[in-house]
Parts: C-alpha cells; sequence; structure tokens
C-alpha cells in the first residue's frame, strides 16, 4: 500500500478476535467485517471493499451471560470528523459473527492535539497529556439484555478540548443503541473544564457508574502543562446521572509535565470494575498527589510529579 502520501504503508486495521480455549488460543478472526456504515474503506488498496469498517482502534470486549462476547471499538470509515463507534456480537462458540451496529457518534471537530515527539495527536492541552476516544462498555448482572458503553467526545462545544463524556445505552444485547443517532446521555463538564479517559461498570444492583479524568481547564493559560486534574464518578439513580463525586482526595493534582520521564502521559487510560455482590465498583488511575513528598526527599525537579496508581471502593445506591 506505500504511496507518496502513505510512505509506511499502511493498508487497512480491522479488528480481530482470538478465544482462548483452556490450553490455547484460537486462530484469529477478523469481525469488524462490512457495513453501509462505513466508506472510505480502500482508501489505501483499491482491492479492499470500500463498505469494509478496517479504520479502527481502541477495541474493548466483554463476555455476556450466555457466553457471546461483545466489542466496541473506534471507528474513523467516515467523511467527517464525526467518527463513530461500532459494536458487534461474536457467538460464544465463534461461529456466527454479526454484523458492526452503530453504538453512538464521536465528534473530534473540536479535539486538542499536543506533539508529543510523535506529531499531533489527541491530547488534554491543559495538562499536555495524551488522550483517546477509545470505547469501554460494560454488562449488567441484572439483565442479559443491557450493556452500557461510554467515550469522550466534543459534540456540543466551543471549546477545543472541552471533552465530554458519551453513555450510550443498549437493552436488547447491543443491537440496537441510545447514542446511533446522538441522542445519548452526555455528562458536561462546567465552563471550559474536560472530562476524560472514562470507564462505565454496572454494579451487581443494576446501578450505573462512570469514571473519569476531571481537568480543571481545558486549556493551558500561560506555561504548557500548567493545569490540573483530579478522578471522580456519576452515578446513574431514577434514570438519569447524578453530579460528578470525587474519587481522589484532591481535585488539584499538576500535571507531570515538569518529569522529563512521565510528561506527555497519566497512565494513558483509567478503569472502573464491578465487584460481583454488595453494589461495590472499584476505580483504578494514577495521579501525581505524591509530588511533594519526592521533593522533600531530595529528588531533582526533573523526577517531579511523579505518578502513582491508586484504588478507590465506593458502594452505590
Amino acid at each position: 500500500c506505500k504511496r507518496n502520501f502513505n510512505k509506511g504503508g499502511f493498508c487497512q486495521s480491522p479488528i480481530m478476535l482470538s478465544k482462548w480455549t483452556g490450553s490455547a488460543w484460537t486462530a484469529p478472526i477478523e469481525i469488524s467485517g462490512h457495513s453501509s456504515l462505513c466508506t472510505l474503506g480502500n482508501s489505501f488498496n483499491p482491492r479492499i471493499a470500500s463498505d469494509s469498517c478496517n479504520f479502527n482502534q481502541g477495541s474493548f470486549p466483554v463476555v455476556m451471560a450466555n457466553g457471546d462476547v461483545y466489542v466496541v471499538w473506534n471507528n474513523y470509515n467516515t467523511p467527517t470528523l464525526v467518527n463513530q463507534q461500532l459494536g458487534v456480537k461474536v457467538s460464544a462458540d465463534l461461529s456466527t459473527v454479526g454484523a458492526p451496529v452503530k453504538v453512538g457518534q464521536d465528534d473530534q471537530s473540536k479535539w486538542a492535539l499536543c506533539d508529543l515527539g510523535r506529531g499531533p495527536e489527541g491530547c488534554v492541552d491543559s495538562l499536555n497529556v495524551r488522550t483517546g476516544d477509545f470505547p469501554y462498555v460494560a454488562t449488567d448482572p441484572t439483565s442479559a439484555s443491557h450493556l452500557v458503553a461510554v467515550w469522550q467526545d466534543t459534540r456540543g462545544t466551543t471549546t477545543t478540548g472541552n471533552y465530554r463524556i458519551v453513555v450510550s445505552e443498549s437493552t436488547d444485547a447491543g443491537a440496537t443503541w441510545s447514542d446511533a443517532s446522538g441522542g445519548g446521555a452526555v455528562l458536561s463538564a462546567p465552563g471550559t473544564d474536560a472530562y476524560f479517559q472514562p470507564a462505565v461498570a454496572v454494579a451487581s444492583n443494576g446501578t450505573i457508574v462512570v469514571s473519569a479524568y476531571h481537568a480543571n481547564t481545558a486549556q493551558h493559560t500561560t506555561v504548557k502543562g500548567d493545569g490540573t486534574f483530579g478522578y471522580g464518578y456519576f452515578v446513574k439513580s431514577g434514570g438519569s446521572f447524578g453530579p460528578y463525586q470525587a474519587a481522589s482526595n484532591a481535585q488539584n493534582y499538576p500535571s507531570p509535565q515538569t518529569n522529563t520521564a512521565q510528561r506527555g502521559f497519566l497512565g494513558d487510560y483509567s478503569s472502573i470494575a464491578a465487584a460481583p455482590s454488595g453494589a461495590v465498583v472499584y476505580m483504578v488511575w494514577s495521579d501525581t498527589r505524591n509530588t511533594f513528598e519526592f521533593i522533600e526527599s531530595g529528588k531533582p525537579p526533573t523526577e517531579v510529579p511523579d505518578e502513582d496508581v491508586f484504588v478507590f471502593k465506593v458502594t452505590v445506591p
């Protein structure tokens, strides 16, 4: 696929799936498939069908109650900066791969870009750390047909990097989704703040919990990486999401920008998982709260702020 405009020879990036059988992995199969939802699949190789959903990143699988696997991923086979999240269901024995369906829209029109040494890439400008629009999906232990997916995008904002969290739900085992036409729930940060790198879990009682980083401003003001951040969560109760609640015990940790080894990265992702009982969820993320401890211990400024990983347990209604 090498061309003057494509010296690396990129052809396509389909989503593959392999299953552990107890003793070995099955041969990978392609699951991203073809769909009228997808265009330009032959952009780098005219022999590939144009309706191939083959420009993808960030796949996330979950095993459903009956053993089927549902996979969501970020897809760029669109003609505009409004990309899409796609999903597909694969039978437990891998014999049946469903057609891709649209989980939701993914608006990158106000995406912030930073050069972290590899050329421009998606970032939180105020922190100078990279971020992405990869989706995260969870199953509902109280309803086998209920799935919830989340990701960040910039719909409805006029400020670059003012990321919001989109929540899309399916009540028919992933056949249709609430944000397929842009109608999903949107969790917007106040002012020019940003929520980024979200994750989702459904507690044992069916309560949806979405966790995410919170940048206190979307754009830096005077110095690159001068922003601060925290980590928190949202709980869906009575049909709608409540306000942001802090999981970390402060919401003003400094960017890792001044640490030469850490600049550009904030652990990259965060995660959340539900316990099997007790309506308990656990969140995990990294932050820079121990910066001042390192300074007091005599570490040179080039080694701070440094990041550690933290876990937070919460019982939800």
